[in-house]
């Protein structure tokens, strides 16, 4: 366990963290990051659509 400068936060690498979360270590780590990017590519699609009538009906 690394802790930062601050004292309050510490990170764990993949070494450390693998044996304690096993398979589900891939969750954090590539699902989260994902999820974040389509949230993130939705609300700039719905905050640009500029004629309401280029709706699919």
């Amino acid at each position: 366990m690394h802790f930062g400068e601050t004292g309050g936060t510490f990170s764990l690498g993949p070494d450390q963290a693998m044996p304690h979360l096993q398979t589900n270590w891939y969750i954090p780590t590539f699902v989260v990051p994902a999820l974040l990017v389509t949230h993130a590519m939705i609300f700039v699609r719905l905050l640009t659509r500029q004629n309401p009538t280029d709706q699919v009906s």
